[in-house]
């Protein structure tokens, strides 16, 4: 498989304090949103989790101000994509990882083009996506090549 590969995760993310049924739901819920990038990227012959060193970004956008600590909501994050996206995470070398509470006439300021997942996510939290789509948490994933060198926020 090739990266980056991007998506959203719907719903509200365990804690590494939570429950094993909340923590069994939620990378379900990652493992899904993953596999439906990982397949509308890839023909169903091509692919196979990504076999090298890897960075993962991940922006919480929380749909109100009740929400787990970042650091809580990490770890099984990335246990939802190991597979589909990743083959195993302790080629996991960097993490990004970032809540952006709700914030009454806040934003984030991101090249649209470069980050749907980023807005959808946003949006998603703010009940603003679509019209029969209720406020809800929503997870913006990047997964890429690891470089030693330099990185960037999305």
């Amino acid at each position: 498989m090739s990266l980056p590969l991007t998506f959203v995760a719907v719903g509200k993310p365990s804690s590494v304090n939570g429950t094993s049924a909340k923590k069994h739901a939620w990378k379900a819920i990652v493992y899904a949103a993953a596999s439906a990038a990982v397949a509308a990227k890839l023909p169903p012959w091509v692919g196979g989790p990504y076999p090298g060193r890897t960075t993962v970004k991940l922006f919480f956008f929380p749909a109100t101000l009740q929400y787990i600590d970042v650091d809580n909501g990490i770890k099984h994050t990335i246990d939802g994509m190991n597979p589909p996206v990743l083959l195993n995470d302790k080629d996991v070398l960097r993490v990004l990882a970032e809540r952006i509470p709700p914030v009454s006439g806040a934003g984030v300021v991101v090249p649209v083009g470069a980050a749907f997942e980023l807005v959808k996510a946003a949006h998603i939290a703010a009940g603003t996506w679509a019209a029969a789509v209720p406020a809800n948490h929503a997870t913006a994933v990047k997964v890429e090549q690891h470089m030693s060198t330099g990185w960037a926020l999305w």
